[in-house]
């Protein structure tokens, strides 16, 4: 019969540990105690070493980041108007996500405005190498500022059924860039209250944000 992978794992422990009682016996008392300590911290990452065999294919709990990333700022639409501040992108691609909800009381148009930060090359530097005396040129940046723009995103609500008080919606709104230093940035908005309504997305005609509608079907 075939021994599995685990039998003749805890078989060779048996073994080593047997060769080493029989070798404490053989020495020293000095030596005999060093033997017993590294027998007993060999048990102990045996130990471990099975905890995480026994682990292998199950699934992790409790991982940090597994689970769905919740809103960095929440804002509730009760004037025409509101500041988001300035949005802090944590990494390329990783949106930074706005609840706003809406209510009864909500206007029929509001206008969300943001500081979009970007960074800068304040001093550059150029110069030549000095250990190639005569090679090209070196140009580069010294000193990077960050510098913000005016955003504004407009959500234009009119055709979206009126809510009766104690009603409300939640929007989302993800603010997204492929590159955390440049100015460039992309949205994506979604009724997560009611996913029948649609949205539609377009650039403000002189730039500087994004114009959002809703309609219901």
């Amino acid at each position: 019969m075939k021994r599995t992978k685990k039998a003749y794992f805890l078989s060779l422990v048996l073994t080593l540990i047997i060769t080493s009682v029989m070798e404490v016996h053989a020495t020293p008392p000095e030596a005999s105690e060093k033997i017993g300590r590294e027998i007993l911290e060999g048990l102990k990452d045996t130990t471990s070493m099975n905890q995480v065999i026994h682990m292998v294919g199950k699934p992790i709990e409790h991982c940090p980041g597994c689970g769905p990333k919740g809103p960095d700022f929440k804002v509730d639409l009760v004037g025409s108007s509101h500041d988001l501040g300035k949005p802090y992108y944590l990494r390329e691609n990783e949106p930074y996500i706005i609840y706003v909800k809406r209510t009864a009381k909500t206007p029929a148009k509001i206008d969300l405005k943001f500081k979009n930060g970007y960074e800068y090359c304040e001093k550059m530097y150029m110069g030549s190498n000095p250990w190639a005396p005569g090679g090209p040129l070196i140009m580069g940046c010294m000193l990077y500022l960050t510098r913000y723009e005016d955003e504004e995103i407009s959500l234009n609500l009119k055709k979206l059924k009126p809510l009766k008080e104690g009603e409300e919606e939640i929007i989302e709104i993800q603010l997204s860039k492929n590159n955390t230093r440049k100015a460039k940035y992309e949205i994506a908005v979604k009724n997560l209250t009611n996913e029948s309504v649609k949205e539609e997305v377009g650039k403000k005609f002189l730039g500087g944000g994004y114009n959002v509608s809703f309609e219901a079907p």
